[in-house]
């Protein structure tokens, strides 16, 4: 009996020993992430950006001292990143491995790979280190990775959406703000370097906290069980279909997201936004998005933990007009209808889910161009094939909320 006692003991110590371990070389594999040597000269630069198809920022990086430039996404929300294949040519040397979290909150691991240098205009870093991604995201096909946390804790980033420029400073004296800027204070986790800022989703609920995310598209996106924690009685629209999921998946899931309309969002004391739609899902991260951010010139200040806005408009709409459905690749390469919201115009038109697209506006087989339009577009005309009929349709958009 002493002896299976001190067996059981000895494998409880090991397996002990191993997940201390495993901890420990995680976090200096993490850290491997945000060490970054950039030039001291460095105080200020300005860096006009652009959108991708899929609607994330990009921002033109040379790598390894090549003349010519890459985009990449410039993404609060995520570590520093490589996109497989696109990176291949470059060579860089491995250096470990981490783990990363999508935006659904998956777990993946991934290598990490180090690369020599990297040169936003001005801004020269050295020693960068990045994970490496196998990805197959519609859109996204030219992009080369992230510029994250890894790099962005390090500075300030004022964010002009009108004029499509990124300045970045070491201090915040060296930014010009306006006499109407709201400030937010923000907390900054010490180990992944996101940054937090409480909100609430209506004026009875309590407090949530949200990730301030570049990388998300949407205005917001809450855990559904916030929902439930406060017993919020708000309008809301289900989503049947189905979605992809962020970074680090690859499955297509069926959809559980919501999308939701709060009377008041408040941000705090002084800062309140009426009529705010947002979603929900139930393995959603709570991120604060692009959706939000757009309404404002945004400055993110890492060394001042602050978020400072700048309304563009003295009333913003946080509710955007819709067709009602999104697009994807099916497994045949076909583009079909991948999700549809209840009550909107692709309802109202009685458009079937997983429909074919054969045409929008008389354009065909190119997903990317096709949902360019649909984001432009207050009209448009549609050619599906469901039930194995062609069918037509002319569609407007409408708001979300009515």
């Amino acid at each position: 009996m002493k002896r299976i006692f001190k067996i059981i003991s000895i494998t409880i110590l090991i397996l002990l020993s191993v997940s201390v371990f495993a901890i420990f070389t995680q976090y200096r594999n993490y850290k491997k992430l945000e060490t970054v040597k950039f030039n001291n000269s460095f105080v200020k630069d300005t860096i006009p950006f652009y959108y991708s198809n899929s609607g994330h920022i990009l921002i033109d990086v040379s790598i390894q001292g090549s003349k010519k430039t890459y985009p990449f996404i410039l993404d609060s929300g995520a570590s520093n990143m490589v996109f497989n294949p696109n990176i291949n040519k470059f060579n860089f040397e491995s250096n470990g491995y981490a783990i990363g979290k999508g935006a659904s909150g998956n777990y993946f691991l991934s290598k990490i790979k180090k690369i020599n240098s990297i040169n936003i205009r001005s801004l020269k870093l050295k020693n960068f280190n990045a994970q490496e991604i196998n990805h197959n995201f519609d859109c996204m096909q030219n992009i080369y990775g992230i510029i994250g946390l890894g790099l962005m804790h390090n500075f300030n980033w004022q964010i002009d959406f009108k004029n499509k420029i990124i300045i970045v400073t070491k201090t915040l004296e060296n930014l010009n703000l306006g006499n109407h800027k709201i400030e937010l204070k923000l907390k900054e986790n010490q180990f992944s370097h996101h940054l937090e800022l409480p909100i609430k989703l209506a004026s009875k609920a309590s407090s949530t906290k949200v990730k301030i995310d570049l990388g998300n598209n949407g205005n917001l996106s809450i855990e559904e069980s916030e929902m439930y924690r406060d017993s919020l009685n708000l309008r809301f629209k289900k989503i049947i279909g189905t979605q992809l999921s962020g970074l680090g998946q690859k499955e297509f899931s069926m959809s559980k997201e919501k999308k939701y309309l709060s009377d008041t969002l408040i941000l705090n004391s002084n800062f309140e936004i009426l009529n705010f739609s947002f979603s929900t899902n139930p393995n959603s991260l709570n991120l604060l998005g692009l959706g939000f951010f757009k309404k404002f010139k945004t400055t993110v200040s890492w060394p001042n933990k602050l978020l400072i806005l700048e309304p563009y408009d003295q009333q913003s709409n946080f509710v955007d007009k819709t067709f009602g459905f999104d697009i994807s690749y099916d497994k045949n390469g076909d583009i079909i209808i991948n999700s549809i919201i209840e009550n909107t115009p692709a309802t109202q038109n009685k458009l079937i889910l997983n429909s074919k697209i054969i045409s929008i506006n008389n354009i065909k087989n190119n997903l990317c161009v096709l949902k360019d339009i649909l984001k432009k577009n207050d009209s448009v005309s549609l050619k599906l094939l469901s039930n194995n009929k062609i069918k037509e349709y002319k569609l407007e958009k409408k708001p979300l909320f009515e």
